[in-house]
């Protein structure tokens, strides 16, 4: 006679839902089969595979890591519990797949990291990566106000250096570089400390003399400071001309 069956639980039955959904997209996302699939987890084919997903059978530890692998996603979202049975595996786990993700499609990685939070799957996070691109938005910040900062000086110094060839072109990228960089400063308002830092404005300087002096041929432009960092910034301001 046939043994009986035995129903699923109800965090079984949930586990094959969500079994269920993540197959209905990652099929045809990673183009699988039944079939294919069932021989990527090892077993002999279709009709296992469609045992665990019919529910069947109940979804053990083991096939719920094989089927994990297969579809790129991690245990715990097909089976919470497998984070406190296997937490040292699951750690490891999701180590392994944000780690990859990051260093193989950093646009995919920031998305998925994106569906965690969102989620509040908070334990599954890459906290290493996310923590330098954090860092790295910061000092991104800081090199577009270094960069808008040299060209407004390098400008500055050739409109006083060069009356002669005052135009409106350089007039236009002094306004231009003088807006963006009031603008970035509001968007980013501990940028403003970097103003005050002497040693900082001192490499900008040296930076703009380097450029003026790339764009202007001229070999005299003065390593000392030569204006307030509130004249540079003001908006109708300008250097009066050294002739």
């Amino acid at each position: 006679m046939k043994a009986k069956r035995r129903e699923l639980t109800q965090a079984e039955m949930q586990a094959v839902d969500r079994f269920k959904k993540m197959w209905a997209v990652k099929k045809h996302e990673l183009g699988l089969t039944q079939e294919s699939a069932g021989l990527v987890c090892g077993w002999s084919g279709q009709a296992a595979f469609a045992q665990y997903l019919n529910g069947n059978v109940p979804l053990n530890v083991e096939a719920v890591l094989r089927i994990a692998k297969l579809l790129k996603v991690h245990p715990v979202e097909i089976m919470p519990e497998v984070n406190e049975i296997l937490p040292e595996v699951c750690g490891m786990v999701a180590l392994a797949m944000t780690t990859h993700g990051y260093e193989t499609d950093i646009v995919a990685w920031a998305n998925e990291q994106a569906r965690l939070v969102r989620t509040g799957q908070f334990e599954l996070l890459d906290v290493k990566h996310i923590a330098k691109e954090i860092e790295d938005v910061g000092k991104s910040e800081y090199r577009e106000l270094a960069s808008r900062l040299v060209t407004l000086i390098a400008h500055l110094l050739k409109w006083h250096f060069q009356p002669e060839r005052q135009d409106c072109s350089w007039q236009n990228t002094i306004r231009h570089q003088r807006r963006a960089i009031q603008f970035h400063l509001k968007q980013a308002p501990s940028l403003k400390a970097k103003l005050d830092d002497t040693e900082w404005l001192e490499i900008i300087w040296g930076d703009a003399i380097y450029q003026a002096s790339e764009e202007t041929g001229l070999d005299n432009f003065p390593e000392t400071i030569l204006w307030s960092i509130k004249d540079i910034l003001t908006a109708e301001w300008m250097p009066i001309s050294s002739n």
